[in-house]
């Protein structure tokens, strides 16, 4: 199973997403063990 880093970087890398301040990202592990994103605007 994938690291939590390694999620966020395939994650990221599939949006094409650059340069985001992780202070503004928030992650956690939902009930079934996926990782769910959000973005603090």
């Amino acid at each position: 199973m994938l690291k939590t880093i390694e999620i966020i970087e395939l994650f990221f890398k599939h949006l094409d997403v650059k340069n985001i301040p992780l202070g503004e990202i928030i992650f956690k592990e939902g009930e079934n063990g996926n990782i769910m994103f959000a973005l603090i605007e």
